[in-house]
C-alpha cells in the first residue's frame, strides 16, 4: 500500500484491512483476514507498507476461488477524514502440461502425457485428473491420494487414432482445494500410409 500526505502537517492514518475470497463475479464469500495497521507520515512525505499474507491464511477455505478481495479502510486521525480502496487479485494455478508422441498417424500407437508440478505451497489430497481426446479416446481418469508440495506427476496413456484431421486433447485436473486447472493441446492426424 502506497501512502501520500499531500499536507504540510504530520498525519496519522488508522487502517482497517480486510481480505476476502472473491467469487469471479465479484461477490465476496468468506473473510480469512482483518488487522489494524497505523501509518505515520512527515509532511510531503509518502510511504510504502507491505502487509504479507501467505496462503496459509486462506488455502482452507478459498474452495476453489481463484479470486481474493482486499478492502483498506483508512481514517485520517487529525483530521477525521476517511479514504477507503479494494484491490481483487486473481490467484493465478499451476500448469498442466500435455504432449503427445511425434508420430500422429491413423492406426499408429501413440503416447498422450500429462504433467503436473505442485508449486501452490501446500499438498494436494484427493486429486483426480482426466484426460480426453474427443475422436482419439474416451474419458480416461486417474486419482492420487497425494501430490506432496514440490511433487510432480506423470501419466502416460497409449492410443490408436481412427480418424485423421485436427483433433483436440483435453486434461484437467479437480481437487477440493485447487479448481480450474487444465490444459489442451490440438493433433494433426495424418492419414495411413499404404
Amino acid at each position: 500500500m502506497t501512502f501520500n500526505n499531500l499536507s504540510n502537517e504530520p498525519r496519522t492514518i488508522t487502517c482497517k484491512i480486510t481480505g476476502k475470497v472473491e467469487y469471479y463475479t465479484g461477490a465476496t464469500r468468506t473473510q480469512f483476514m482483518f488487522l489494524t495497521h497505523e501509518v505515520a507520515l512527515e509532511p510531503l512525505e509518502s510511504k510504502q507498507e507491505v502487509i504479507t499474507v501467505t496462503a496459509d491464511e486462506y488455502k482452507n477455505i478459498i474452495i476453489g476461488q481463484s479470486f481474493l478481495c482486499f478492502l483498506v479502510y483508512g481514517f485520517i486521525n487529525e483530521t477525521t477524514m476517511s479514504l477507503s480502496a479494494m484491490e481483487s487479485i486473481h490467484l493465478g494455478t499451476p500448469q498442466l502440461l500435455l504432449e503427445v508422441s511425434k508420430l500422429s498417424q491413423v492406426g499408429k500407437d501413440m503416447f498422450a502425457t500429462v504433467g503436473f508440478t505442485n508449486t501452490v505451497g501446500y499438498d494436494l489430497t484427493e486429486v483426480t485428473v482426466r484426460m480426453e481426446g474427443m475422436n482419439l479416446f474416451p474419458v480416461k481418469t486417474k486419482k492420487y491420494s497425494i501430490i506432496q508440495r514440490g511433487s510432480k506427476i506423470k501419466w502416460i496413456e497409449s492410443f490408436k487414432p481412427q480418424l485423421t484431421g485436427t483433433m483436440t486433447l483435453v486434461a484437467c485436473l479437480d481437487c477440493a482445494t485447487l479448481r480450474n486447472v487444465y490444459g489442451h493441446l490440438d493433433i494433426t492426424i495424418q492419414p495411413e500410409n499404404n
